[in-house]
């Protein structure tokens, strides 16, 4: 492939994160410069703002489909001669018909096959822009519906089935295109495989197959989640007196054990803060047990805590007592910074949460009236009265209803 076709800015419009991720990494390891987006609405403003030599459009996507999105552009003066694939998975003939109708240029079906994908995208790069000659239309039948099409529309037609028949001349040049990519791209395609591990050991699979997609998240807004914090007492006192090395050993050992629990109750590990551990439920899907999942990990970590007492008093000569607080509510959720990402929740919910959590005791669950209500029924708890707390909307203080959580309701 020359340098002229590699130098190319192709936009590919798929909604599907996992789909847009392989299909993009087709085309880079392709040397194609690469813009995806999630729907033929935000191909549009992308296409008034960027040049772009080839648009690859998924079919069903919400906001406007992959065929409105071709007929746009087919009709409009300064984008027509875009070429533009349309990428269905063929359930009829209609599906061809209809991009026909709008204007595509040629198509790919899902699920594709890598070699016949790169030499549609050659053919559709490679292809001199000619302005369309409108001719007779022609009536069509598939499955009781009339499409009409003009006869240059047929001819595309003619000519997309015909290729079927000319595959294995093709197979040679392609066989011969994919051991270069393959040779050239071997290192990338590992280092692509790696840094993509990584994200998802970092973030939640949701979020990191977005990040993955189209480099950003949109934030969100979540009406009904809980939060929860937990903090040890005797860490500033340990820090100041045990070797660095062995502090963090400490720390790895019980936030890799608290990972195990929320992993088990399926809650998601936010982040850590020196030697304090946030988690939430009910943030990145709806989850109406988002309460109960998170009292239920905190006695996982409570009963956890107690029974690795005794080897961190006889290996490292340390009393840590874990001091945690939940609350639930709205919040704000999404993955904040540009170079270095980190996935985070925002809003008084999370400020609450943690200051529960300081006013908690050692080895105690203290929970408010909004988690309260939601679990009073399965856990035993025990009123504290109305205690202060600071939120971000009244500095001053308020004064809010607490409870300790002792056990599960013995039936």
């Amino acid at each position: 492939m020359n340098d002229e076709l590699n130098s190319k800015t192709i936009l590919v419009v798929d909604d599907t994160p996992l789909q847009a991720i392989m299909l993009r990494r087709i085309l880079i390891q392709t040397n194609y410069n690469v813009l995806t987006v999630k729907n033929g609405a935000e191909a549009l403003e992308f296409l008034k703002k960027q040049k772009f030599d080839l648009v690859i459009t998924d079919v069903n996507m919400p906001v406007m489909d992959g065929f409105k999105l071709c007929h746009f552009i087919k009709t409009d003066p300064v984008l027509k001669s875009i070429p533009v694939i349309i990428c269905t998975i063929l359930s009829a003939p209609e599906d061809l018909i209809k991009g026909i109708e709008a204007g595509a240029d040629n198509y790919i079906t899902k699920p594709w096959n890598n070699d016949l994908l790169l030499l549609r995208v050659k053919e559709c790069l490679g292809r001199t822009y000619q302005p369309q000659i409108f001719s007779p239309t022609e009536e069509i039948i598939f499955g009781n519906k009339t499409y009409n099409i003009s006869t240059s529309r047929q001819y595309i037609l003619n000519f997309l089935l015909s290729t079927y028949e000319h595959i294995h001349q093709q197979n040679l040049e392609l066989q011969e295109l994919k051991e270069e990519i393959q040779h050239k791209n071997s290192e990338l395609n590992q280092a692509q495989k790696e840094q993509e591990q990584m994200m998802f050991n970092v973030f939640p699979p949701p979020v990191a197959q977005e990040l993955l997609a189209y480099g950003s998240v949109n934030p969100r807004r979540v009406e009904n989640a809980t939060v929860g914090f937990v903090d040890f007492s005797g860490f500033t006192e340990s820090s100041s007196k045990l070797d660095p090395p062995l502090l963090l050993e400490v720390l790895e050992f019980y936030f890799e054990n608290f990972d195990r629990i929320m992993e088990s109750r399926q809650i998601e590990r936010i982040k850590t803060i020196g030697d304090g551990y946030m988690f939430a439920s009910g943030v990145l899907e709806p989850r109406d047990s988002s309460a109960f999942d998170c009292v239920r990990a905190a006695l996982d970590i409570r009963e956890f805590m107690k029974k690795a007492e005794p080897f961190i008093q006889q290996k490292y000569q340390l009393e840590w007592k874990a001091r945690m607080g939940i609350h639930s509510g709205p919040l704000i959720a999404g993955v904040i910074g540009k170079q270095k990402l980190a996935y985070d929740i925002w809003g008084d919910t999370v400020n609450i949460a943690n200051h529960l959590q300081a006013q908690s005791e050692e080895s105690k669950i203290n929970i408010s009236q909004e988690t309260y209500e939601r679990i009073k029924d399965i856990f035993r708890c025990t009123y504290r009265g109305k205690l202060p707390i600071q939120t971000r909307k009244k500095t001053t203080g308020i004064l809010m209803d607490m409870y300790f959580v002792e056990e599960i309701h013995q039936k």
